[in-house]
């Protein structure tokens, strides 16, 4: 009587096809974690890069603080950097000496810092507020009030969602935004009392007066 002929092949596991069988019928994608962006790839585009090159809009602010109404209309010509700022941000006490430091350096060669204060929850900020705050900053540059954020809108807030109010613009001598500093902290120094990565801060403290200087030479 011929021997019963074996398999070689394992016995089947009924758990487990039947924990395939549900997977496959629910559509469930087993999908692996997000890779980490390699060394050698191109680093993510910086946030309002979208708007680089861009003519600049209008800023249709009333109320200045020791200054008459200024336009970018009325800028052409020269250089312009305008700071969103409000009282009660720590990052834009840390940023004050660079654009004090910047109105000092560069303001006779063509250089106009301009800011805007825009308060926080948007409403009508007193202008003893605002001049208490100037005055603790150090600023001596024009400042307009932007109570409602309308002109924070139209520049910045309505293109996309942003991490940041207090943001820097840097404006060529025809009107046109060269870059954008979306985050709220530059310094000269690479440390600080805020931000964890203050080798950015100095960074792109480093980057805009580099092009401060490039575009006052164009």
């Amino acid at each position: 009587m011929a021997g019963r002929e074996t398999s070689s092949r394992r016995p089947r596991r009924p758990g487990l096809t039947i924990c395939l069988r549900l997977v496959i019928a629910g559509g469930l994608l087993l999908v692996p974690p997000a890779l980490k962006r390699p060394a050698w790839a191109s680093p993510a585009p910086r946030e309002g890069a979208e708007l680089s090159g861009v003519r600049a809009p209008s800023l249709e602010l009333d109320r200045w603080i020791d200054s008459s109404p200024r336009e970018i209309e009325d800028l052409r010509g020269q250089v312009v950097l305008i700071r969103w700022w409000t009282d009660t941000c720590p990052f834009c006490s840390t940023s004050a000496p660079a654009l004090n430091n910047w109105q000092r350096v560069y303001a006779d060669r063509g250089l106009r810092v301009i800011g805007v204060c825009h308060p926080k929850p948007r409403g009508p900020a007193s202008r003893a507020l605002v001049r208490q705050a100037l005055d603790r900053f150090g600023f001596t540059f024009p400042t307009a009030v932007d109570p409602d954020w309308e002109a924070l809108d139209r520049w910045w807030l309505s293109h996309s969602p942003r991490g940041w109010t207090s943001v820097s613009f840097l404006l060529d001598k025809k009107g046109l935004i060269r870059y954008i500093r979306p985050d709220g902290e530059y310094h000269r120094e690479a440390g600080g009392p805020h931000q964890r990565d203050h080798a950015s801060c100095h960074r792109d403290y480093s980057e805009i007066e580099r092009l401060i200087e490039e575009l006052l030479a164009e």
